[in-house]
């Protein structure tokens, strides 16, 4: 008797924990050990310096998830020190801009859209232009519904030591389908490798509830022999 009522116990707390896991909250993070990021994106797969890209562009994490960049008319990879900014002389940045077409200039967000769902992103960005601009995150769930954004002010200050601002957010939940990056009072930018989250999978409440029936039932056999 003890035992399952313990059992039922444990059966509605499993129950509640699955409930309250469908109401993620998403916070932004300003670095990128603070993420605590299990996947990336390396812009490096796609070419080196000066290598211009189609859009919509497709690659994959080094997890093995695969990752749709869209956004702009073009891309184009550039070094971190070709780029000329606060990212490190070794980076390689992914910059809304169109190599081939430099007049027509290219503007507009930098988005990707994830296969499998994560619980966080973020990189460092960084404006084209030295000075002063406004940096932005944004996620977005199933369906493209906007789950959440983060802003911050940034400075290029062409020193490459760095010190790009970092934009993150932070899910708790694997909610994240895609993440915009986008940028105020400059025009064009360019973001370093991406770093992503996927928090591990714990089983649905209803298979938990089997498990543990299912072991309450295999007790319950042996204590009767």
């Amino acid at each position: 008797m003890f035992f399952r009522v313990r059992l039922a116990a444990l059966v509605v707390g499993v129950s509640l924990l699955g409930a309250s896991s469908s109401f993620a909250a998403l916070v932004g993070v300003d670095n990128r050990a603070a993420l605590s990021a299990t996947d990336s994106v390396l812009w490096s797969a796609l070419g080196g310096d000066l290598t211009p890209l189609t859009s919509p562009t497709a690659t994959t994490t080094t997890n093995g998830v695969d990752v749709t960049v869209d956004g702009p008319s073009a891309f184009t990879l550039f070094s971190g020190s070709t780029f000329n900014a606060d990212f490190l002389a070794d980076d390689t940045v992914l910059s809304a801009f169109d190599l081939v077409d430099t007049e027509e200039g290219v503007f507009g967000p930098i988005r990707l859209t994830f296969a499998t769902a994560q619980s966080g992103a973020g990189a460092q960005i960084q404006s084209n232009a030295a000075g002063s601009f406004i940096g932005t995150i944004r996620a977005f769930g199933a369906g493209g519904t906007l789950l959440g954004s983060y802003s911050a002010d940034g400075l290029n200050g062409q020193n490459g030591d760095g010190s790009a601002l970092f934009l993150g957010v932070r899910s708790d939940a694997n909610d994240i389908f895609a993440v915009e990056f986008d940028i105020m009072r400059s025009t064009g930018f360019a973001i370093n490798d991406v770093s992503l989250v996927r928090t591990p999978d714990v089983p649905e409440p209803m298979s938990l509830t089997l498990v543990l029936l299912g072991t309450g039932f295999a007790v319950s056999r042996r204590r009767r022999r």
